[in-house]
């Protein structure tokens, strides 16, 4: 889980959605938010509460796997869903592989959001979620989904999502700030009086600022700040950091994160002997 915080801090990342239960180390010093007030089903077939969940009434986001597959069984699991009365405004559905062009028609009437993982789904499934089709119309936001099957970073996977579908850096930009936001109902994702104090700098000679954020990497963030207080960024700014904190180096340049992740890494060493933070272009100094 702590590691899962990190590779997150070096995507740029403030907060998090984790699908599974909310564990207690989120609760203890966590370095990135974790959202907590959902309601999760695992999917259509797996999870063994599937009815209770869905009889819930209250207005907390409920996520659920949906259509994660190309086969007959995902082509029916929307409506399936809708007939349990499961599909309404408070509805997110993850992956969304499966869906045919009349559960497209369904999830924008029924106002459900969709989370896209583009290279888990193309790693796994070879196909997508359409959602050229869903634009404008329905909520969509970009996750990386495990790093098992999906992109380091969200960088990467936002590079990978405009390579897929051709789309705008602009509307990428929304899929990791805005859209998330007001789908998880979180008071992010937009620098306003009354939002937390998470966001990202970097710096950018491009015209066009938009683009110059498709190209970023760990390396090339400044600072990231949550909750108004600095959680990794360049060298120069350290001595504004108010916790205790490590230096690492990406792709040559040096920076400092909250945190011991020197300590964390061993301990994954210890226990995973072919695992190295090498592998994710970090080194410790």
């Amino acid at each position: 889980l702590l590691w899962g915080a990190y590779k997150n801090i070096l995507s740029g990342v403030t907060t998090v959605v984790h699908h599974n239960n909310y564990y207690w180390p989120f609760r203890l010093n966590y370095p990135v938010g974790v959202l907590k007030d959902f309601r999760w089903i695992h999917s259509m077939e797996l999870d063994r509460q599937l009815r209770k969940k869905i009889r819930q009434r209250d207005t907390v986001p409920c996520i659920i796997h949906l259509a994660e597959g190309t086969d007959s069984l995902a082509h029916g699991e929307l409506k399936k869903l809708d007939e349990l009365g499961g599909l309404n405004k408070h509805t997110i559905i993850v992956h969304g592989v499966g869906l045919t062009t009349e559960d497209l028609d369904l999830l924008v009437e029924k106002g459900g959001g969709l989370v896209w993982c583009p290279s888990s789904n193309l790693f796994l499934l070879g196909a997508t979620a359409p959602v050229e089709k869903l634009l404008g119309k329905t909520p969509i936001a970009l996750g990386t989904d495990s790093l098992l099957t999906g992109s380091f970073s969200l960088f990467e996977e936002m590079r990978f999502a405009q390579q897929l579908k051709d789309l705008k850096a602009e509307e990428l930009l929304k899929m990791v700030t805005t859209v998330p936001a007001d789908l998880f109902h979180l008071h992010e994702g937009r620098i306003r009086i009354g939002a937390r104090a998470n966001f990202l700098a970097f710096r950018s000679a491009a015209s066009n600022a938009f683009e110059s954020f498709l190209g970023l990497d760990a390396s090339r963030v400044e600072l990231l700040m949550r909750n108004g207080s600095i959680i990794y960024g360049a060298e120069r700014y350290q001595h504004l950091c108010r916790k205790q904190f490590s230096i690492l180096r990406t792709s040559g340049k040096k920076k400092f994160v909250v945190g011991n992740l020197p300590e964390l890494a061993q301990k994954i060493q210890r226990t995973l002997r072919t695992w190295s933070p090498e592998q994710f272009g970090i080194t410790f100094s």
